[in-house]
């Protein structure tokens, strides 16, 4: 068993400094019907920018859903970044605005991880239909965009994004080998479209199935470029499923249309959110992201709960706080809360064989539980996997638990976890692993926790 000391931070922060856009790129999933233009306060920036201590690396996004350059003190608000946090901060640009060398330089050195470029096509038709504008300046911005960036010994900073659309896939080969020849990113990101409602039209004929992209694969993995990443999760077949799967789907009445904080819900698989109810189940996944409007307002992800920065006086203690709260709801959930009263039956070593194999603490907060049951002959399907916890001084507590994947065949992983505040940290804890039938449980012990009482806040 390894007991290992971790922090829990902010999983991903979506800001956008102004919900502006100078193109209407075809695969973007705004509804720019509902949109109402709003450049983000400086004062309000200051308030938002002090989440950043508490984000993990590259998951600050300055900017992503909308054209951060259009903001009139896009320079000013972009060295506000405080430097010593620059790793955990990047954005993304359209480069449509005609952009003059010194301010080009001044991107190549901001205080960010890095930028993102869309980048879909070096057709000028097919990038007045992709992105929706016929402005010729983009060209040129990239053209000296790269030179001045590799003049500077900047190439590190830029990332360029390409969506693989039928619209351009005959191109996807030799626009790898010219964005490798002549801007030579330190990432060129390939990825299938994210899919939302305002583009289904847009991509029932865009989406490649996945018989194509596993063909175009093996050509972009011959180029044999290093930086070249690929993101193909979302072919035609997944896209058709979802739509079908959509017909289905009675949305809640709680989350309006209209509602700002809620206008982009995409899920980290690329699909917007269909079942509302699915945030109801025993065990959810929480992700930990915050949105973060160009108006001040926004909302947590994992709680649907919102809030507006014009009403916050001390943002550090705010954000501290919500990520301890977050933290609590995330454990709360594991817990049995019925009054039932169990019977328990113990097995010896010889039944339920299983390993407690790690337990991270998190902060001093909380207590992540991994571990494995043998799963001879699919013992362990049609079960309810559970962990009891016990202690001389208090009574049990019954968790559930989340199947993980094992990769050792015959075993049934689980993950479980549990808040301090519900155990007696200054005596040892035994933990316990099995199933529930009906009122009884039959459990084995897996292991003896030490006294967590240093590791408490």
């Amino acid at each position: 068993m390894k007991i290992c000391i971790a922090s829990r931070l902010y999983g991903m922060v979506s800001h956008d400094i102004t919900n502006h856009c100078n193109a209407r790129c075809k695969f973007c999933f705004n509804d720019w019907k509902k949109l109402h233009p709003c450049n983000m306060e400086k004062e309000i920036f200051k308030k938002s920018r002090s989440i950043i201590p508490f984000c993990n690396p590259e998951l600050f996004l300055f900017s992503c859903l909308f054209e951060p350059t259009l903001h009139p003190d896009f320079f000013s608000l972009l060295y506000m970044i405080p430097y010593q946090y620059r790793d955990k901060v990047f954005f993304t640009t359209n480069l449509v605005k005609k952009l003059s060398d010194d301010e080009l330089v001044a991107l190549c050195n901001s205080p960010v991880s890095y930028f993102n470029i869309s980048l879909e096509t070096y057709d000028d038709s097919k990038y007045s239909f992709l992105s929706g504008t016929k402005n010729s300046v983009f060209y040129d911005n990239l053209s000296r965009l790269g030179n001045i960036a590799k003049s500077l010994g900047k190439n590190k900073k830029i990332r360029i994004i390409t969506m693989i659309l039928r619209s351009n896939m005959d191109e996807i080969i030799s626009l790898i080998e010219r964005v490798h020849r002549e801007i030579s990113p330190v990432v060129h990101e390939l990825r299938t479209p994210y899919v939302s409602d305002a583009i289904e039209t847009f991509l029932k004929d865009e989406m490649l199935s996945r018989q194509e992209l596993n063909l175009l694969y093996e050509k972009i993995k011959a180029l044999g470029y290093n930086e070249v990443v690929l993101d193909l999760g979302r072919d035609k077949e997944v896209f058709d499923s979802h739509i079908e799967r959509k017909k289905n789907i009675v949305f809640s009445d709680g989350i309006k249309d209209d509602n700002p904080a809620h206008r982009v819900r995409i899920e980290p698989n690329g699909l917007e959110t269909l079942d509302t109810v699915l945030r109801n189940q025993c065990i959810n996944t929480f992700t930990y992201r915050v949105r973060i409007n160009s108006d001040g307002t926004g909302y947590f992800n994992d709680t649907d709960e919102y809030f507006d920065l014009h009403d916050i006086e001390d943002v550090t203690m705010f954000w501290a706080d919500k990520l301890r709260y977050l933290q609590e709801k995330e454990t709360e959930q594991y817990l049995f809360k019925d009054a039932t009263s169990y019977e328990a039956v113990l097995y010896s070593d010889e039944a339920l064989r299983g390993e407690l194999s790690e337990v991270i603490i998190y902060d001093g907060e909380f207590v992540t539980l991994h571990g494995y049951c043998e799963d001879r002959n699919g013992f362990w399907q049609g079960k309810e996997r559970v962990v009891l916890l016990m202690q001389k001084s208090v009574d049990g507590v019954l968790l559930h638990t989340q199947t993980i994947t094992q990769q050792d065949v015959g075993t049934a992983g689980f993950a479980t976890k549990i808040s301090f505040n519900r155990l007696d940290v200054s005596s040892e804890v035994e933990v316990f692993v099995g199933y529930k039938d009906n009122d009884c449980l039959h459990m084995r012990k897996l292991a003896v926790l030490p006294s967590l009482q240093q590791f408490v806040r």
